[in-house]
């Protein structure tokens, strides 16, 4: 319900990648021309209660969910962070 009201029903946002930098789930690198500084991070002005919200959605849907939990293992076997493969939206 929160996701609708504060998305107001998806139509506050042209494409996915836009939802994805609201709700914190897009982190960006530090980096200045070739040189990168530090590792990814979420900007501070995210939407953190959304972000929290999708993250407990994933990790219910991992667990319920054979096909997603078969994908989820395979990215984490690649070396994937498992952060990052919550959040991933494609599934074969």
């Amino acid at each position: 319900m929160y996701v609708l009201i504060a998305s107001k029903g998806m139509q506050s946002f042209d494409s996915p990648r836009q939802f994805a930098c609201y709700s914190g789930c897009a982190p960006f690198d530090y980096s200045s021309g070739t040189s990168v500084r530090g590792k990814t991070r979420v900007h501070f002005i995210a939407n953190r209660k959304m972000k929290a919200l999708l993250h407990i959605a994933a990790l219910n849907a991992i667990t319920f969910n054979q096909k997603l939990k078969t994908y989820y293992q395979r990215k984490l076997d690649e070396g994937k962070n498992p952060m990052s493969c919550t959040f991933s939206a494609e599934v074969d």
